[in-house]
């Protein structure tokens, strides 16, 4: 058995040395920086995953042969009114230029990207979602209070925030309410020649999620508003050195068009088959951290509770029809949109909010 154990090891290594020549870096053999954990979910408000209704499940609702029956409808979270979006200060231009994934308009600007929350559907599985969309983000390398999955992975824990894009003067009423969120149920449909499942098709609209997290610190006796503004944000920036501790040790560190505002690290163990194909990480090298957070009101709570803090953290999956060697990439680059195609992409927003 340990003769086992040690070829297996040396073969590693050596497979590992090896990709690392080809692909044109060095790796990383530097102990990990040890990091101070000062950060816990915030339950009060779950985990979210956003969802937009893709072609597949828009024909769905459409086809008179589908019955009612054959759609799963969440219970809507329990601040949420039922005609009314409970988020509507997103500007469709604004979010897109941020790099959101979502579907576009002509004039992006005079639209806007309502949300409305709801339970995780019952005729879902939250792990094969976290599994399939956030296992790239390395969130169980974190160090904090629980394991983000064991969190994400219970229905309780999760909303469902369920995006429609009108325009900006779109009026909603009780005869013209916000669209129900409908979960096709006990599908599976072929879609371009590949067979997909209901779980399958719900995930795929996913283009984000959200987690909030809180400082393990108590609120200091006394304090301002400004003070508990600053204090609210110490568990974001906690979270944040964690994440990019745990990236530099396990992914390998390129550059980016923009280096100077934003870490890019890749993925390469996607790339051992085949270097034309690799998952790009890329996150802020400083949270947003909100001094107008009266502008920031959460739907939980709006008279109340302000976002005060945000990380945005990019996983885009890439196919290339070039070798990558990634000592002389430029993420973002003229040269890499040219030979560069995008797959698939998600974005793991982590917030912080301040109750006022």
């Amino acid at each position: 058995m340990k003769k086992t154990i040690i070829s297996l090891t040396t073969f590693s290594i050596f497979s590992s040395v090896c990709l690392s020549t080809f692909l044109g870096f060095a790796t990383d053999a530097n102990s990990k920086e040890k990091i101070i954990s000062n950060w816990v979910i915030n339950k009060e408000l779950k985990f979210h995953y956003a969802h937009v209704e893709t072609p597949k499940e828009e024909k769905l609702k459409k086809d008179s042969n589908f019955k009612i029956e054959n759609f799963d409808i969440p219970d809507l979270a329990p601040f949420s009114k039922p005609t009314l979006p409970d988020i509507t200060n997103i500007s469709l231009k604004g979010i897109l230029d941020l790099g959101f994934p979502l579907p576009t308009r002509d004039k992006p600007e005079n639209y806007k990207f309502f949300l409305k929350f709801y339970d995780y559907p019952s005729s879902l599985d939250p792990k094969v979602t976290s599994k399939k969309i956030l296992t790239p983000f390395l969130l169980s390398e974190l160090k904090g209070n629980e394991n983000i999955f064991n969190y994400v992975n219970k229905k309780e824990n999760v909303y469902i925030k369920d995006g429609f894009i009108e325009k900006n003067d779109y009026k909603f009423s009780r005869t013209n309410p916000y669209p129900i969120l409908k979960v096709p149920m006990k599908i599976k449909s072929n879609i371009k020649g590949v067979n997909i499942s209901s779980q399958e098709l719900f995930d795929s609209g996913i283009p984000f999620s959200s987690l909030y997290v809180k400082t393990k610190e108590a609120l200091p006796k006394n304090a301002l508003e400004k003070d508990k503004i600053s204090w609210s944000s110490k568990g974001l920036k906690s979270i944040h050195s964690e994440l990019v501790n745990i990236y530099k040790h396990n992914y390998t560190e390129v550059k980016g068009i923009e280096s100077q505002k934003y870490y890019y690290f890749i993925d390469t163990s996607d790339m051992i088959k085949s270097n034309k194909q690799f998952t790009l990480i890329k996150l802020l090298k400083d949270p947003m951290i909100f001094d107008n957070v009266k502008d920031l009101p959460m739907p939980n709570d709006p008279d109340h509770i302000f976002l005060s803090g945000l990380l945005l953290v990019f996983k885009t999956t890439y196919t290339s029809n070039v070798n990558q060697y990634l000592n002389k990439l430029i993420v973002d680059s003229n040269v890499f949109k040219k030979t560069h195609i995008k797959t698939n992409e998600h974005i793991l927003e982590v917030g912080s909010v301040v109750n006022l």
